[in-house]
């Protein structure tokens, strides 16, 4: 905890961006194999306990607000070209290789890095909406992206 006070202190507008993990109990053989053994393990795991922890502390003591995405095909797809495949991941493993374009690195960075993007493109697509891409006229929107995260309801 002593690093997640460190953050807050040094980045008081910070917004956590998570998985939302709502579904995954029903999901569990496609997140876990066939292996009972996994399965039973996972079943016992409080799956959201950590994050309604976090969202709640960290707006009861700092303001911090928290959202959740859908973390489909995260781990899978390419933070930089998009591709999505499942070789990208191959054996599963902590390593991530891009088919298409070749990047590589550790298939946690690129799962946080792509939950990042996926709330990015949504308060994107949520700024621009009614807006034509050959407005001339259309209005700045530097204030609206920078308030965007504030103009998103606080997701439970």
């Amino acid at each position: 905890m002593r690093g997640y006070f460190f953050f807050v202190r040094k980045h008081p507008a910070a917004l956590f961006v998570m998985e939302d993990l709502n579904m995954i109990r029903t999901n569990r053989i496609t997140y876990r194999g066939n292996d009972s053994e996994a399965r039973r393990q996972a079943e016992q795991w409080p799956f959201a306990e950590l994050q309604n922890k976090l969202e709640y502390k960290s707006i009861l003591y700092n303001g911090i607000r928290s959202v959740k995405v859908d973390p489909s095909y995260t781990s899978l797809s390419c933070p930089v070209c998009g591709h999505v495949s499942k070789d990208n991941r191959p054996g599963h493993g902590e390593t991530f290789k891009c088919q298409r374009c070749g990047y590589e690195e550790n298939a946690d960075i690129v799962g946080a890095t792509n939950i990042a993007i996926r709330y990015l493109v949504e308060v994107q697509q949520m700024n621009l909406r009614g807006l034509l891409v050959n407005q001339p006229n259309a209005p700045c929107l530097q204030k609206q992206v920078e308030q965007a995260p504030t103009s998103i309801g606080r997701s439970s």
